[in-house]
């Protein structure tokens, strides 16, 4: 990465950063996978209860992960998805055992004004 790419990249993730936008920077999370993966440990922790304390199998976060990708397949889509019902966007899985589910992911309403 050249020099001004790093500063262009440095000043977006300020940007994102400020206050209003309520982004937090994670230098941890550099890949896709990564992402997938931090995105998955908050599907288990919210659902803990729903789930039975079984967290999701990677064969179960491949169904999220596919469902997920039809349910926001535009930037629209995405913001429809996750302003959800009163900020709970949904996702159905099928667990391995056959049982179906309702997995949630909740957006707080000061996330939901920045939505609008």
């Amino acid at each position: 990465m050249s020099h001004s790419e790093q500063m262009i990249e440095n000043q977006f993730i300020q940007i994102l950063s400020e206050k209003e936008n309520q982004w937090t920077y994670r230098p941890d999370l550099k890949s896709e996978e990564a992402l997938w993966q931090n995105f998955r440990g908050h599907l288990n922790r919210i659902n803990l209860a729903v789930l039975e304390e079984q967290l999701l199998t990677d064969k179960e976060f491949k169904q999220v992960k596919v469902e997920f990708s039809r349910l926001t397949g535009t930037p629209f889509l995405a913001s429809q998805w996750l302003r959800g019902e009163n900020g709970v966007a949904q996702v159905l899985l099928e667990r391995e055992d056959g049982k179906k589910v309702t997995l949630e992911i909740r957006i707080s309403q000061e996330e939901l004004l920045l939505m609008r």
